[in-house]
Order: C-alpha cells, then sequence, then structure tokens
C-alpha cells in the first residue's frame, strides 16, 4: 500500500509514472501514458518536482520512471526514456499474459 498525504494511492495493478516537466521526452512519454487509462490501466502520473518527498519515498534517481504494480506488489521498475514498444511489452507481461506462458 502506498499512502501519500493521507491518500491510499489505488496501486492493485496500476503503473506510476513519475516524469519532470523540464524533460524535453515527457511529451513524448504523455502519449503512451494517456492511452493507459482508455484501455482500463490505473496510472498515477507523479511529477517529481511537485512531489519530492513521494519521488524520494519511491527511490526515484532519474526520470521518467515507471512503476508496475500487480496486486499490491511492485513487479517491475523501468527507469529512462522508453519507445512505447517496451512499455506494451511490460503491461503485455505483467498484467496480461497467463501464468502458463510466462518463462
Amino acid at each position: 500500500m502506498i499512502i501519500y498525504n493521507g491518500i491510499d494511492l489505488p496501486i492493485n495493478n496500476t503503473i506510476l509514472y513519475f516524469y519532470a516537466n523540464w524533460m524535453p521526452q515527457h511529451k513524448r512519454m504523455m502519449k503512451i501514458i494517456n492511452n493507459l487509462p482508455e484501455l482500463g490501466y490505473n496510472v498515477i502520473v507523479v511529477d517529481t518536482d511537485s512531489f519530492k518527498d513521494f519521488a524520494k519515498a519511491n527511490s526515484i534517481t532519474c526520470v521518467p520512471t515507471f512503476l508496475f504494480y500487480k496486486n499490491k506488489k511492485k513487479l517491475k521498475t523501468i527507469e529512462g526514456l522508453q519507445m512505447s514498444s517496451v512499455i506494451n511489452n511490460e503491461i503485455y507481461n505483467i498484467y496480461l499474459k497467463e501464468p502458463s506462458e510466462k518463462n
């Protein structure tokens, strides 16, 4: 469970995306992020400059950073600028792949 400013964040099957407004790649990454809620994923977008304590509590050392949660457990962290195919592949592996398909 993640609590920030007294709010229990819904991290079950959720992607946390940490970014900074000054980062030129942010607009490119938002093209990926903006589509995820339409596909049924919980996405929490966090500006690291506005929420420094929250970023520090989540051990964010670079932006962008993606944290993938499933069943209230952090399963994967991806740091740095990524192609949409990398993010989509992780979403598939974490949320969609049947247990028998996993390596």
